[in-house]
């Protein structure tokens, strides 16, 4: 234990012995005997404990770059009516629109975004099976936040709208979860304007279906398949070009479309696809 490191986060510590390792690097040969050169040496003792406490360090981490998905959502919406807003009152600043533009396109690759809504999805239980080990020692059982297996309801829309190559995308993009997952349970789902099929794949599985229909688009099948066959559904993930007739109520169950270009949802979270 040493005093200059009071009150000071872990994270600040490390950063500050990284950075007096490295300038013991270069320092001279009194500073490889104690781990610090002259300057950090003078630093050292021109701060007290409470200097220490207060000084703001240069290593101090930086927050992280990705937003939560609904917060990041909250803040595209809140800039998209301040630029409408001014728009409409004549007070928008040249240049200002581009830059809205850029910074509202996704920067984070979409098949993180996906695979981070899963993983989200996967610890959405409460279990006394396995009680939280921190608390035993005082007599006090709380649960732990997990789930024993993965259950995901996966919808493909098959519609003449969706072309092959988009709909081998979403195909790979399935066998892909089931690869990431090891213990994952799948009950897929192939609509148009009806169910044209329903499977049952497990992590590891091929698949092994023929992706039909090719007829219009109407998503209120899948949620009416939902409804009735499968009420344990606690999110689904629909692939889709998003053009078709959608449900008037919105489900208890999360929504998480995933499409290859903006378009209008009554309700859920949307990812775009990427090349």
């Amino acid at each position: 234990y040493e005093e200059r490191f009071a009150g000071k986060y872990a994270e600040e510590i490390y950063a500050t012995l990284k950075d007096e390792i490295k300038n013991e690097e270069y320092g001279d040969d009194e500073s490889a005997e104690t781990g610090l050169n002259e300057q950090n040496k003078s630093r050292t003792k021109e701060q007290t404990p409470q200097e220490n406490r207060t000084a703001k360090s240069d290593d101090r981490p930086l927050p992280p770059m990705e937003l939560e998905p609904e917060v990041e959502e909250m803040w595209a919406s809140a800039m998209k009516e301040a630029l409408e807003r001014a728009e409409s009152q004549g007070k928008t600043p040249g240049g200002l629109e581009r830059v809205f533009s850029r910074e509202s396109e996704p920067s984070v690759d979409w098949r993180s975004k996906l695979y981070q809504a899963i993983a989200r999805h996967h610890k959405n239980d409460y279990t006394f099976s396995r009680p939280a080990k921190k608390w035993i020692a005082s007599g006090i059982y709380l649960p732990t936040l997990q789930s024993e297996k993965l259950i995901l309801t996966v919808a493909i829309d098959t519609s003449g709208s969706v072309n092959d190559a988009l709909l081998g995308l979403f195909v790979s993009e399935l066998e892909s979860i089931l690869l990431s997952f090891p213990d994952a349970e799948v009950d897929l789902l192939l609509c148009d304007a009806k169910i044209q099929g329903t499977y049952r794949f497990v992590s590891g599985e091929i698949l092994d279906f023929v992706p039909k229909g090719g007829g219009g688009t109407d998503f209120r099948p899948v949620f009416e398949y939902i409804e009735a066959e499968l009420p344990q559904t606690s999110l689904l993930i629909y692939f889709t070009d998003a053009q078709g007739r959608f449900p008037d109520n919105e489900p208890h169950y999360d929504v998480l479309w995933v499409m290859p270009k903006k378009a209008e949802v009554p309700f859920g979270r949307k990812i775009l696809v990427s090349s």
